[in-house]
């Protein structure tokens, strides 16, 4: 016996009820491009950093204390980023939760039914959901790439300025 096709199931009230929150939320969970632009422009720390950092030079450590204070304020807004990409994940998530329970009373998918299995029929089903998903997926990825970036360059920089530090009071103590 085959089960419901794919339009039957979308007429479900459950699914129905889901596809309709999707519907009204979309501006907000289209995600904004701007977003991307500005986390991909975090990755640039270059100009940032001195190109040769020296106690004796005080513009170097001028500019590397800058730096380290614009990579904390980067730090600090990709994880307010960070945030709020997660908060629409574990929305997605609970609709994804009433979407498996629809199906599951629907008898398209048992208990025993295998992960990527009742993945698929998800997609399937409600691949808009599917779709926002894998977009919000990318763009919480994205974020966490971005804050390891920007926190080994913070402190390879503190180590620098460390090392220097040590140098110089080691060269002091020698004279």
């Amino acid at each position: 016996m085959a089960g419901p096709d794919t339009q039957e199931l979308r007429n479900r009230e459950a699914i129905r009820a889901v596809l309709q929150e999707l519907k009204k939320r979309q501006k907000m969970l289209d995600a904004n491009p701007a977003i991307d632009q500005e986390l991909s422009g975090y990755l640039s720390v270059q100009k940032l950093l001195p190109e040769l950092l020296s106690a004796d030079s005080r513009e170097s450590v001028n500019q590397a204390q800058k730096a380290l204070y614009e990579l904390q304020g980067r730090l600090d807004r990709v994880a307010a980023i960070h945030f709020s990409v997660r908060k629409v994940l574990r929305g997605l998530s609970r609709l994804e939760v009433l979407v498996k329970r629809d199906l599951a009373d629907a008898g398209v998918i048992a208990q025993k039914t295998s992960k990527p299995q009742t993945e698929v029929v998800i997609s399937l089903t409600v691949h808009e959901l599917t779709m926002y998903q894998s977009r919000w997926g990318h763009m919480e990825k994205l974020c966490i790439a971005v804050q390891k970036h920007l926190t080994d360059a913070r402190e390879n920089l503190a180590v620098q300025m460390k090392l220097d530090h040590n140098w110089q009071w080691s060269q002091r103590r020698s004279v």
